[in-house]
This record gives C-alpha cells, sequence and structure tokens, in this order.
C-alpha cells in the first residue's frame, strides 16, 4: 500500500502506520526523507490474535522488522520445539501471543485448534488463552 501512495500526495499526513504490510528500508527511507518528522509505525498481529498484537513507534531504516511492544496482550519467545520454556534474551525463539484479543480457535478445524491454541503456560498467573503463530523472533535489549 505504502508503495502505491507517494509522501507528496498526502501532505497532511504526520504518521504512518504499516500493518500487514513488510516494513522495507526503500519504503522507511522514501517516506522518512520526505516527511523528516512524520512518526513511521510497524504493527504486528497475526489475524488469530487480534486486529493488533504489537507496535514499534521508532521504526529505524537499520532495524525494519522489529515489531516492537506488545499492545493489549502479552508476547512471549519460547524454545523452539519447547512451548514451556521461555527463551533468553537475545535468543531465536517461537512467537506467542496470549491474553483476551486471542481467538478461541479455528471454526469447525479442531485439530488445528489444538496444534495453534491453547490455555495456561507454565509462567501465567491466571488462565489465559494464547497463540502459537509459528514465527521466529528475537528478543532485543530494550532501548
Amino acid at each position: 500500500m505504502t508503495q502505491l501512495i507517494q509522501p507528496e500526495e498526502v501532505p497532511a499526513v504526520q504518521g504512518l502506520m504499516l500493518v500487514g504490510e513488510l516494513p522495507t528500508c526503500q519504503i522507511i527511507d522514501m517516506w522518512t526523507t520526505a516527511k523528516p518528522t512524520a512518526q513511521i509505525l510497524n504493527g504486528y498481529t497475526p489475524t488469530e490474535a487480534s486486529v493488533h498484537a504489537s507496535t514499534n513507534t521508532t521504526l529505524r531504516f537499520n532495524d525494519p522488522h522489529n515489531i516492537g511492544h506488545a499492545t493489549a496482550c502479552n508476547l512471549f519467545l519460547t524454545v523452539p520445539g519447547q512451548i514451556g520454556k521461555l527463551a533468553a534474551v537475545g535468543a531465536i525463539g517461537k512467537l506467542v501471543i496470549s491474553g483476551h484479543t486471542v481467538a478461541q480457535g479455528y471454526l469447525d478445524k479442531l485439530d488445528l485448534t489444538a496444534k495453534a491454541f491453547g490455555i495456561n503456560l507454565p509462567w501465567m498467573l491466571e488462565p489465559m488463552r494464547y497463540y502459537r503463530t509459528g514465527d521466529l523472533a528475537r528478543y532485543a535489549l530494550d532501548r
């Protein structure tokens, strides 16, 4: 979408949130060059978890795939193949989303639901639905 609209065509835009669109270095460069004071955000979510699961409010040219911090949910990285074990900061892990925004499952697809959704991981303090996205991610140190 951002490649179909040129920044000059929308002079009043002061912020741009990319959701469902890969924020490439080219897109970031095009928009930050044309609108240096505009805030460029990266939003991430799979349909199974909500309309919007995380936001990166400091999207940078040298870090275009950073999905930022959780929005209205919890994000965890687990050791691949070990859903009950959290991944360490800096390690690559499987992204898990939990919270009230997570769907109950897939309609009429019990097998797929059982593989992707669950309730209660060992570190959860209260019963909470979670969704295994299958996406690989890495915790970065807070800036």
